[in-house]
């Protein structure tokens, strides 16, 4: 994998697409509602550095969080926004369509000017299907959930479906129309009641456990509410094309369930398994999930004594190994969950920033005399579990890293 330093990055924003494709965004002119600052966009390809401009004349704004639910789209959507009345405004989706270079308006809908700090999710399941989300910024509750196709422009009822009831957090591809889906928000550790009497469950911290012992099965029989979170894999055609027709039975190869007094904190794919974390406000406890859908293997892990958010753990699979990296005053710890022994340890003055395989981006300071200087900050690539030898250095402010799998991609400011 090769290693490219992008300088300045604070000049522009990068959003992976496919591939070795990014979005690359740079402040335009226009300012919407006081708010939103125009962008240029240009899609730039990070192994031969050639960009081109897409959209020029049309005002497009960085609205929303628009995912794929395909690993390779050969499309990608931008919105811009335009004014209606005094009260409300137009969110309007274009299409850019990488094989002909043509642009066409997908979708056209309307938000109150009071609803512009909501969060927006746009999913694109394919170049015909959106599925359109608004959740209010307070209470990280579902407002308004459209499923639209574009083809016949029209919105399709969907609120009697399980999508409807529950909304949709996070569609993760895999392969082909194959995702891991994420149903229900997610709760804070605010939202649940601080007075829940802690429950004991007599397993050391980051045990491999049966999973039938920490997991509450869901009955089929019973009701899903509002508060109910669900991770599965779906064929994510065949799950939309379901749900539009308003029933709540779907196909759906359910992972886990959360409840009233549970919720997942954060899921991802990393190494051909799908990897989440189920806080339980019950127990205090974290169950770790390891699922290798490949195999259908999954594996449970638990860590104890968790009260806040940063109580939980951070997993990482390198070397088909998973690591828990863990943060204190003193060092940063990497500990194998597989033997239970830490294998390797960073000083306080190294943060462990992003991990890509056996890559670990760290973020040193070095003083040229201690303690009485403020120091450099220094960026170094090492290469598990070699540590101590470093792949790439540079004397930089790091900022934020992407991975394209051929480059890896560090931006500093």
């Amino acid at each position: 994998m090769d290693i490219q330093l992008i300088k300045n990055a604070e000049e522009s924003k990068y959003i992976p697409l496919a591939g070795e494709l990014l979005l690359q965004t740079q402040n335009d002119e226009s300012i919407f509602s006081n708010r939103f600052r125009s962008k240029k966009m240009f899609l730039l390809n990070a192994s031969t550095n050639e960009r081109f401009e897409i959209g020029a004349g049309i005002k497009k704004y960085l609205f929303g969080e628009i995912s794929y639910a395909s690993k390779d789209p050969n499309y990608i959507y931008f919105v811009s926004l335009e004014e209606e009345t005094a009260e409300s405004f137009w969110v309007i989706l274009y299409k850019y369509q990488f094989d002909n270079d043509e642009i066409s308006k997908s979708y056209k809908f309307s938000m109150n000017k009071s609803d512009i700090e909501d969060r927006l999710l746009i999913f694109a399941i394919d170049g015909n299907y959106l599925l359109i989300e608004q959740i209010d910024r307070k209470t990280s509750k579902f407002k308004r959930i459209i499923l639209h196709e574009t083809n016949q422009d029209r919105d399709i009822p969907i609120e009697n479906s399980l999508v409807g009831v529950l909304g949709v957090e996070r569609i993760i591809p895999i392969s082909g129309n194959n995702c891991v889906v994420k149903l229900g928000a997610s709760k804070t550790f605010e939202q649940f009641k601080n007075d829940n009497k802690k429950k004991d469950i007599l397993i050391s911290s980051y045990a491999l456990v049966d999973e039938a012992d920490v997991v509450d099965e869901f009955e089929t029989n019973e009701q899903i509410t509002p508060e109910t979170e669900i991770i599965g894999i779906v064929n994510i055609r065949q799950f939309i094309s379901e749900n539009s027709l308003n029933g709540a039975n779907v196909s759906m190869e359910r992972l886990d369930v959360a409840k009233k007094d549970s919720t997942f904190p954060y899921i991802k794919i990393t190494e051909g398994k799908v990897v989440y974390s189920k806080f339980s406000a019950e127990y205090h406890s974290e169950k770790i999930v390891f699922y290798d859908y490949e195999n259908d293997v999954k594996q449970v892990r638990l860590n104890n004594d968790v009260y806040k958010s940063t109580d939980l753990s951070y997993t990482y699979i390198i070397n088909d190994t998973p690591y828990m990296i863990s943060r204190a005053k003193t060092q940063t710890t990497m500990l194998n969950l597989n033997n239970q022994k830490i294998e390797a340890k960073f000083g306080a003055d190294v943060y462990v920033k992003f991990v890509e395989n056996d890559l670990l981006v760290l973020s040193r300071k070095k003083h040229k005399i201690p303690f009485f200087n403020e120091g450099s900050n220094y960026i170094e690539v090492v290469r598990f579990p070699d540590i101590h030898t470093k792949v790439f250095t540079t004397k930089a402010d790091y900022k934020y890293c992407i991975s394209t799998g051929n480059n890896l991609l560090i931006f500093t400011l």
